[in-house]
């Protein structure tokens, strides 16, 4: 689950201090899950319930995913649990250039990874995993000591240009992101 930064506490923030931590941009797009085991490959909605035929009838965002995992995830089930065997895999889906209140003029995939986890740590491979179902990967926008100190962990935008220095993976500017994820070890900010 990912917590409010806001909500830190002291001696998360101080752990965050002296350990790396990873910026990601937060995308503004649909996000789901897909989970591959030894005897299937099923979609996950954010809520991380099974997506289903009565689904993709009522929400046709539902059959573009249902669609994206049959064609890119489903037809090389043998190929990918060889090589990464039971796993989850996040993915941010744009079905249109604008979804909600970002536009993304930069980002012109209409499905994204954003993470991978293997049961075996050392097969989790984000970029291969990408590449063998045709899709790009969600990349952190830095990776950097945790700067910030309690008292200004109200103030967001500025906590996100010190960490970034004003790049984003979409490309678009730093004031016209949804926010950012701050990753550290099982600590997971936005």
């Amino acid at each position: 689950m990912i917590k409010e930064f806001k909500n830190i506490t002291e001696k998360d923030l101080a752990y965050m201090q002296k350990h790396r931590v990873t910026v990601t941009e937060k995308l503004d797009m649909i996000y789901f899950k897909v989970v591959i085991t030894d005897s299937d490959v099923y979609p996950l909605n954010s809520k991380n319930k099974q997506i289903g035929k009565v689904d993709c009838i009522v929400n046709s965002i539902y059959k573009d995913i249902v669609d994206f995992v049959d064609n890119n995830i489903k037809s090389r089930y043998d190929e990918l649990y060889n090589e990464f065997g039971n796993c989850d895999c996040g993915f941010f889906y744009k079905p249109v250039p604008k979804t909600c209140t970002i536009t993304y003029d930069n980002c012109t995939d209409g499905f994204i990874l954003g993470n991978l986890y293997t049961s075996i740590k050392k097969l989790n491979d984000v970029d291969k995993f990408a590449s063998m179902i045709g899709v790009s990967v969600l990349k952190p926008i830095c990776v950097k000591e945790c700067i910030c100190k309690f008292d200004d962990i109200n103030n967001g935008l500025d906590i996100t240009r010190r960490m970034t220095d004003s790049k984003t993976w979409s490309g678009n500017d730093i004031e016209n992101i949804e926010g950012v994820i701050l990753s550290c070890g099982k600590m997971n900010y936005k």
